[in-house]
């Protein structure tokens, strides 16, 4: 049994001195250790604050009747009696929903407030198409409708498909480009550990990538894209 279990260990270290040699040790650490993404993984990620602006925006609080109609509307949408167990079953930590600028519905779970820190995970997209606005505003890009080769003259060379995609393409997560889930080791290589953990995500853009289909023809989530 101890011969088994040393040669067992022995064949799970040299996999992972492999995918160390193959991957880096950055990667190949952050798959094994940081595994599936969580609320607090910014405490991970290198962050910057982002500094406020002197004019701020404040919401509106919904009345108390307001919200007891979303309360019942939402019940009997879903098929469920109550929207906080709903959440508290599903492990969510903050949910909002706005409508009009008015504050239909708040409330935070499992010890979470206004003022706890959470990763914004793909809320980062929606800040992502803002910045595409600005920087067309600012005449650093020209349109959404250009071919994203013209930024990226390193994927026409890998494939000249590449040139059919726009940065509209992109936005509208409806590139073609192809992108596989999956983080469980050994399957580390698929593109959702690719997209998330890996150190060098421009390297990962360039080379990765590959057409699935033409663009503008099916909806894919894909963090490729952004």
């Amino acid at each position: 049994m101890k011969k088994v279990l040393s040669i067992f260990f022995l064949l799970i270290i040299l996999i992972v001195a492999i995918f160390i040699i193959y991957h880096g040790p950055v990667y190949t650490y952050r798959v094994l250790v940081w595994q599936d993404s969580d609320y607090d993984d910014y405490l991970l990620f290198n962050t910057k604050p982002v500094v406020k602006g002197k004019q701020t925006f404040n919401f509106e609080s919904a009345s108390p009747s307001q919200e007891d109609q979303f309360r019942k509307d939402f019940s009997i949408a879903n098929s469920i009696s109550n929207i906080d167990s709903l959440m508290i079953a599903n492990n969510t930590y903050a949910f909002i929903v706005i409508r009009n600028d008015t504050l239909i519905y708040e409330n935070y779970f499992f010890n979470n407030n206004r003022e706890s820190m959470q990763t914004s995970f793909s809320t980062a997209k929606s800040i992502l198409s803002l910045l595409i606005g600005i920087a067309i505003q600012e005449n650093k890009i020209k349109s959404i409708n250009d071919p994203i080769t013209d930024y990226i003259p390193e994927l026409k060379d890998r494939d000249s498909k590449f040139m059919e995609i726009t940065i509209e393409d992109l936005l509208h997560m409806r590139s073609g480009i192809a992108f596989k889930k999956g983080v469980s080791f050994p399957f580390v290589t698929s593109d959702e550990p690719l997209t998330y953990s890996h150190p060098d995500l421009r390297y990962v853009a360039i080379n990765k990538t590959r057409i699935d289909i033409n663009p503008d023809i099916k909806f894919l989530y894909n963090d490729y894209n952004a």
